[in-house]
């Protein structure tokens, strides 16, 4: 009897890392594939990988935010929270 494939998932790397397993160095920004949810739920909690890319065409997570742009009823942008990188802004 042949064993059943587990669903190959992607993850956004978030934070340099080197597979242990695979000795494949991933680079911020770069995806990572695995079948192995364990060793992703791992790299996760250590914050390496983001959440799942999911299958449709615009490439979001399951947790991305959808963000609200300014229109004709509330021209003023200033009232919308920036989300940048407070670290990036010290620099």
């Amino acid at each position: 009897m042949a064993k059943a494939t587990a669903k190959i998932l992607k993850y956004p790397v978030l934070e340099v890392f080197r597979d242990k397993e695979t000795k494949k160095k991933y680079p911020v920004g770069s995806e990572y594939e695995t079948d192995d949810q364990d060793r992703a739920e791992y790299l996760k909690e250590f914050g390496y990988l983001g959440e799942p890319v999911t299958d449709d065409d615009s490439g979001k997570t399951l947790d991305d935010e959808v963000t609200v742009k300014p229109d004709d009823k509330n021209p003023d942008p200033a009232e919308f929270e920036s989300k940048t990188n407070s670290k990036a802004d010290k620099e």
